[in-house]
């Protein structure tokens, strides 16, 4: 998918597919997404040796893991339900909910090689959808959802730039479409791989969770294959 997603039906899932088994429980979601990605500026690159990590997870069914050069479609219980996916909109997406006590996490790892046709510097367009919403909190309960994309250089820690939203313990929504610009130098004919990672988490609970909960996501995406090409 190195090309630019059509169809802004995608939007569609802003907020959307919170359960909805009892209108007045707490119920929260959250989604992480990929449009797509295009190249803005600078010297034609050659993209090639797809690499897809997910991971789904529920407080109810556990962990279901994948890596490999084709991507899966996992999708995990009901309620509290996690989505790691890529046939719906032929790019990364992940999705959460719960209406019930307990949490639900999902991550999408998509790393690939490319290979620089000439000097310069060039410019990768990572457009993205971020969803986390709370509604119907209910006294007592506590709650959070948060949505989390990033984009890393050669599995460069300090070429990562990373965009999360959340909301925790009060209604409402933070989403939106936005837009990751990385910028590097290259030389003709230089190696290297580009990763993107999008993952989304939520928890409903009568009592907090430890505050490492919204690390987890990131832990997952750590877990992830990222890949140095060896020129």
């Amino acid at each position: 998918m190195h090309r630019k997603s059509a169809g802004f039906c995608a939007l569609l899932t802003l907020g959307g597919a919170l359960v909805t088994g009892n209108a007045s429980a707490t119920a929260v979601s959250a989604t992480a997404q990929l449009f797509g990605m295009s190249q803005v500026g600078g010297p034609a690159l050659t993209f090639s040796n797809d690499v897809f990590t997910q991971d789904a997870r529920t407080s109810v069914l556990g962990d279901t893991f994948a890596s490999g050069s084709s991507a899966q479609d996992i999708l995990l219980g009901s309620n509290p339900f996690a989505e790691s996916s890529w046939s719906a909109f032929s790019a990364p997406f992940t999705k959460v909910g719960t209406s019930v006590p307990g949490s639900a996490s999902s991550m999408f790892q998509w790393s690939f090689d490319y290979v620089a046709s000439s000097s310069g510097s060039v410019t990768l367009d990572f457009d993205y959808n971020y969803a986390a919403t709370i509604l119907n909190l209910t006294a007592g309960d506590k709650a959070g959802a948060s949505s989390r994309t990033d984009v890393l250089l050669d599995g460069v820690p300090s070429s990562e730039i990373e965009r999360f939203y959340f909301i925790s313990n009060a209604n409402g929504d933070a989403s939106g479409e936005s837009h990751i610009f990385l910028t590097f130098d290259v030389l003709s004919g230089q190696h290297g791989t580009v990763t993107f990672t999008a993952s989304s988490q939520g928890f409903v609970s009568a009592v907090p969770l430890p505050a490492g909960v919204w690390l987890l996501t990131s832990a997952l995406g750590a877990l992830g294959v990222l890949r140095r090409r060896i020129a």
